[in-house]
């Protein structure tokens, strides 16, 4: 049995999307212990898929990933659920980067005419001022 994971990576030609192929080596009711595809070339072709060579691998002291059966985020079992998981963390990750932008956009704006000085120290902390509402725009404080 194979997972996978899809990684995004810029190259030359552009966005590359890099599958990690991970071998199910052992099975437990909760997890699945696996290595990369490039692992498991040490072992024999007919110990492959058993116990031989889950204790071969593990004489080699390699290191196994473990994979949760149930609602894994790391791994998938087919290459299109990596793939739609690819989608989903990379959208997460443009919010992520679009609070920031205006979080230092802020803070840039700020320092254009102003020094450190110019900020405003309550209790021994320095705040930029006028940025509380854009901070609570993007966190919740409770």
């Amino acid at each position: 049995m194979e997972l996978y994971k899809m990684k995004l990576i810029p190259t030359e030609g552009g966005l590359s999307v890099w599958t990690n192929t991970y071998i199910v080596v052992n099975e437990t009711p909760c997890y699945y212990f696996c290595v990369s595809d490039w692992q498991i070339i040490s072992v024999p072709l007919h110990c492959r898929g058993t116990e031989v060579g889950y204790e071969m691998l593990k004489n080699r002291r390699v290191k196994f990933k473990r994979i949760a059966k149930v609602n894994s985020r790391f791994a998938f079992k087919t290459k299109e659920l990596a793939y739609a998981n690819l989608v989903y963390l990379k959208k997460l990750h443009l919010g992520h980067l679009n609070r920031d932008i205006q979080l230092l956009g802020a803070f840039l704006s700020f320092n254009k005419g102003n020094g450190l000085t110019d900020l405003s120290n309550e209790h021994g902390q320095l705040f930029v001022p006028e940025t509380n509402e854009l901070v609570s725009e993007y966190y919740n404080f409770d």
